[in-house]
C-alpha cells in the first residue's frame, strides 16, 4: 500500500502526526516502566561496634542504566536521621551506618530516596524505602535463663522448659549462658502473642532439655528491661503447706509437705507449677532450707525422670521453686508436690510455756502459677500453715491427740473426723484463728468418726477440738477452709 499527498502542506501535517504518535508511545513505555520500578525496604544486622556497610540497592528494581549512565541515571539520598547512629555515603549506591550510642541492643531506622533521572525526557522520579538496623538482638533479645521472657530469671522459667521439652530449632550463633541479650532466629511455634520458643532454649544449643535449667540457676534473680507479669491466684483449687508437727523444738529439723489438691477437689489436667514461700528467716538456720521433689505425684507412672524441678533459697525469708512434667501430657490427681525442711535456730526459751507459745513459725505462699501443657493458667487458692515453738513437755502429744485426723484438709464443705482413743468424745468444737468458738457439735455415742459441716464458713484457718465428758480437751487439729 502507498500514500500520495497532493501538496507539501499535507506532508507537513503527517510529519507532525508521526512525531506526536512516537512521543506518546515513548511516554507510555516510560509510564509502564515506572509501574515496575520500586525501592524495597532493607534490614541489616549490626553485631559489633564497627561501622556497617549498607548496599541498599541490591533488592531494588530500578530502570536500566544506573549510576554513570547517559540514558537513565539515579542517585540516593537520606530522608531522615536515625536515632542511634549516623549515615554517610561510600559511593553513589552504598551507605555507611555508624553506631554513635552506648547501646549494644536496639532497632534503628531511616528512610532513603532513589532519584531516577530519565535523560531523554528530563523527568525525575522518586522511589522511597525504609532501612532497619538491628543491633545485637534488637528489642527481642534472648536472655539465658529468662525462658518465659518476663524480664527475670527465676523458678517460673522452669515451666516453659517442661512445656516444650524436646523441641528443637535453630541454635543461637555464638551462644553463651552469660546474662546478656543474644540474637536468636525465631522458632516455629510461639508461646504466646509476644514470646517465641527460642527464649526457652536457655543455653542456645538448639534443643530444649534438662541443660536449659542451668542458666536459670546461674542467673537467678537477674533482670533486664521487660515488665514481669505473674498471674494472680483465684479461688478454685487448693495448694497448701502442712507442717508434719504443730509444735517445734529449738534446733530441731522442721518438715512440711507442700500439697496440691485433695480427694474432694482434684487438680485436673495440670502440667507444672511455680511458687514462692515466705518463712521467718530470723528463726531458721541459714542455709538449712531445702525442697525435695523426689516423691511428687506429678511424676508420670511414678518416675521422676519425667520431671524438671528447681528451688532457690533467696536467703532473706523467701524461697522460690518450680516443678514441671516434660512429656507434653497433663495429669490429674492430688497429694504431695514436694517436701520442705529446715533447721530451727537454737532459740533461748523461758521455762514458762506461756512465753514461747507466742512464738509462731509461719509459712505462707507468695506468687503461685499453675499451668497445663498448653501454658494456660489454672486458677488456684494457696494456704500457708503455722506451728508453735514449744517446750519439751508440749512436744510429746498424747496418743489420743496423735491419732486424730481430718479428711479432707483443706476442705470446702465437709471435713470427716476420725479418732482413736480410750476416752469417749462427747463434744466437737470449732474455733476460728482468733480463738472464737464458732460451733459445738455432738457425735454419735461410742463413735470414732464425725462429719463436720463447714459449708458457708469464710476461708481461713480454724481449729477443731475433741472434748471428753468433763469438757477437757482430748485432742485438737488445724483445719483449713477454702
Amino acid at each position: 500500500m502507498s500514500l500520495y499527498f497532493s501538496n507539501s502542506s499535507s506532508m507537513k501535517y503527517l510529519t507532525v502526526f508521526c512525531v506526536l504518535v512516537i512521543s506518546y508511545l515513548l511516554q507510555a513505555q516510560v509510564a509502564q516502566a515506572q509501574d515496575e520500578w520500586f525501592a524495597a525496604d532493607d534490614t541489616f544486622y549490626l553485631n559489633s561496634l564497627d561501622p556497617l556497610t549498607l548496599d541498599i540497592l541490591l533488592n531494588d528494581v530500578l530502570p536500566g542504566g544506573g549510576p554513570g549512565s547517559d540514558t537513565i541515571v539515579y542517585e540516593i539520598g537520606v530522608e531522615d536521621t536515625p536515632n542511634y547512629g549516623e549515615v554517610s555515603y561510600i559511593d553513589e549506591s552504598t551507605l555507611l551506618y555508624t553506631n554513635t550510642s552506648d547501646l549494644l541492643n536496639f532497632v534503628d531506622s531511616f528512610q532513603y530516596i532513589v532519584y531516577v533521572y530519565e535523560t531523554s525526557t528530563g523527568e525525575v522520579y522518586n522511589l522511597t524505602a525504609q532501612v532497619y538496623i538491628i543491633a545485637g538482638c534488637g528489642e527481642d533479645c534472648v536472655w539465658p535463663g529468662d525462658a518465659n521472657s518476663d524480664g527475670i530469671a527465676n523458678a517460673w522459667d522452669v515451666l516453659p522448659i517442661g512445656q516444650h521439652y524436646g523441641d528443637v530449632g535453630p541454635a543461637r550463633p555464638d551462644a553463651s549462658i552469660a546474662w546478656e541479650g543474644q540474637f536468636s532466629e525465631t522458632w516455629a511455634s510461639p508461646i504466646g502473642e509476644a514470646n517465641d520458643v527460642n527464649h526457652v532454649d536457655c543455653d542456645g544449643n538448639g534443643e530444649i532439655n534438662d541443660a536449659d535449667v542451668i542458666p536459670i540457676d546461674l542467673n537467678y534473680g537477674l533482670t533486664h528491661a521487660k515488665t514481669a507479669h505473674i498471674n494472680d491466684p483465684m479461688l478454685d483449687l487448693a495448694l497448701f503447706i502442712e507442717f508434719t508437727s504443730d509444735t517445734i523444738a529449738p534446733g530441731a529439723t522442721v518438715n512440711a509437705d507442700i500439697v496440691l489438691g485433695n480427694e474432694d477437689s482434684l487438680a485436673e489436667d495440670v502440667y507444672g507449677i511455680a511458687f514462692s514461700i515466705f518463712y521467718p528467716a530470723e528463726l531458721v538456720d541459714t542455709g538449712s532450707l531445702s525442697i525435695d521433689f523426689s516423691e511428687s505425684w506429678l511424676a508420670a507412672d511414678g518416675s521422676t525422670s519425667t520431671l524438671l524441678s528447681l528451688y532457690k533459697d533467696l536467703g532473706s525469708g523467701s524461697v522460690e521453686a518450680a516443678i514441671t512434667r516434660t512429656d507434653q501430657e497433663n495429669t490429674t490427681g492430688f497429694g504431695t508436690l514436694a517436701k520442705m525442711s529446715f533447721v530451727m535456730e537454737e532459740v533461748i526459751i523461758s521455762d514458762k510455756t506461756e512465753v514461747f507459745s507466742d512464738i509462731p513459725v509461719e509459712l505462707f505462699f507468695g506468687s503461685v502459677t499453675l499451668l497445663d501443657k498448653d501454658g494456660d493458667v489454672i486458677s488456684i487458692n494457696a494456704f500457708g500453715d503455722e506451728a508453735i515453738i514449744a517446750s519439751t513437755n508440749d512436744l510429746n502429744p498424747s496418743p489420743t491427740d496423735f491419732n486424730f485426723r481430718l479428711r479432707p484438709n483443706p476442705a470446702h464443705t465437709i471435713s470427716h473426723l476420725d479418732w482413736s482413743t480410750d476416752q469417749a468424745v462427747h463434744h466437737i468444737q470449732l474455733f476460728d484463728q482468733c480463738g472464737r468458738l464458732i460451733r459445738t457439735e455432738t457425735p454419735e455415742p461410742q463413735s470414732y468418726s464425725h462429719s463436720l459441716n463447714i459449708h458457708g464458713l469464710a476461708r481461713g484457718i480454724y481449729f477443731v477440738k475433741l472434748l471428753n465428758n468433763d469438757s477437757n480437751t482430748i485432742g485438737s487439729r488445724k483445719l483449713i477452709v477454702f
